[in-house]
């Protein structure tokens, strides 16, 4: 590997750990907008790290990238179980406003047919019977 291909890809790779670490920070702070963000610039990112190692002449760079993207990958990983939990935080989250907003609707009171009287948007109860 050149060294010119080497600097460039491990700038490539300093950006990626800047933009995977402020991925992070925005997943922790429940920023999906952000986290949406962050990842279209990524992708831009790995295109380029892509076309960069399509351009390397050597085989032995493999063995080069992969100890500098170990840590890189891991730091990934974890920001993908961090979002998946997130995700089901969220789908929790919906979940459990549905159901307080069904149990808020009932009223306790049913009808001769046995069916339930919810409420309206009002706060009075009425039905006919």
């Amino acid at each position: 590997m050149t060294d010119s291909a080497f600097v460039r890809l491990r700038a490539i790779i300093s950006k990626l750990a800047q933009l995977i670490d402020q991925e992070r920070r925005a997943i922790v702070d429940r920023a999906l907008d952000r986290v949406l963000a962050l990842s279209n610039e990524k992708n831009s990112l790995l295109e380029e790290f892509e076309n960069a190692v399509a351009a390397l002449d050597n085989s032995n760079s493999a063995q080069n990238l992969e100890a500098a993207l170990s840590e890189l990958r891991t730091q990934a990983e974890e920001n993908a179980t961090h979002l998946k939990t997130l995700a089901a935080g969220v789908e929790q989250a919906r979940a459990r406003l549905k159901k307080i907003n069904e149990n808020e609707l009932n009223t306790g009171a049913y009808r001769p047919d046995g069916n339930r009287i919810k409420r309206g948007g009002g706060a009075t109860i009425s039905a006919k019977i």
